[in-house]
């Protein structure tokens, strides 16, 4: 109930609350010595620091997640935790070990057939090559990462990939098409309620955004 509980306070961007929460569950689980249990704290607490900027401490806990999960032979937990460990990686800067990281979660998801944890992998790939100035790169995984969360009906994050897909084309100079992509994420965030994103791309495309 704590890690659920820090997971609904990190939805809510209450973050400093679902710190305490998680490592409250961490304490539990590691008591009660249910060792799955501190992997997905684990992950879902390197997740939060990883949204609050704290990056370090998003890969240090990141990495405490994915030696677990290796040590449990938990193959979508170790996937998981790779792929969210490539996303720290890749927002700290550190862009040979995000690629590396990331790669090695990719091949992990497609072994056990997930394919929205290959999109999810992919669209952290893309990221990572916007951040890096690789637009053209950045683009084709982006738009595969897309068509996936369409089909399987993820608009969270089919918008959220949509927004990197609007700044990579944003900065190869293609500007209306730019508008046009970030707009449709912003509708379908308007639609989920998430109005904290709708006005994130609000910041992030100025002059692209009504």
């Amino acid at each position: 109930m704590r890690c659920n509980l820090g997971s609904g306070f990190r939805l809510m961007r209450r973050f400093d609350d679902a710190v305490q929460q998680y490592e409250q569950a961490l304490d539990l689980f590691g008591r009660c010595g249910w060792r799955q249990g501190v992997g997905k704290v684990l992950g879902n607490l390197a997740s939060t620091h990883n949204a609050t900027g704290n990056n370090e401490q998003a890969i240090a806990v990141g990495k405490q997640a994915c030696a677990l999960f290796s040590e449990l032979d938990d193959k979508y937990g170790e996937a998981l935790s790779l792929s969210n460990l490539g996303r720290a990686y890749s927002s700290f800067g550190q862009y040979d070990q995000a690629m590396e990281t990331l790669r090695e979660a990719l091949e992990a998801f497609e072994s056990i057939g997930d394919r929205r944890g290959v999109a999810r992998t992919e669209g952290n790939i893309g990221q990572a090559f916007g951040r890096m100035g690789r637009h053209d790169d950045a683009i084709p995984v982006l738009l595969a990462a897309i068509r996936t969360f369409e089909e399987i009906a993820d608009p969270h994050e089919q918008a959220y990939n949509l927004a990197d897909l609007a700044g990579s084309y944003l900065a190869l100079g293609q500007r209306e098409k730019a508008r046009a992509i970030a707009r449709q994420a912003a509708d379908i965030h308007a639609s989920l309620g998430e109005d904290w994103l709708v006005a994130g791309l609000q910041k992030r495309f100025p002059g692209l955004m009504p």
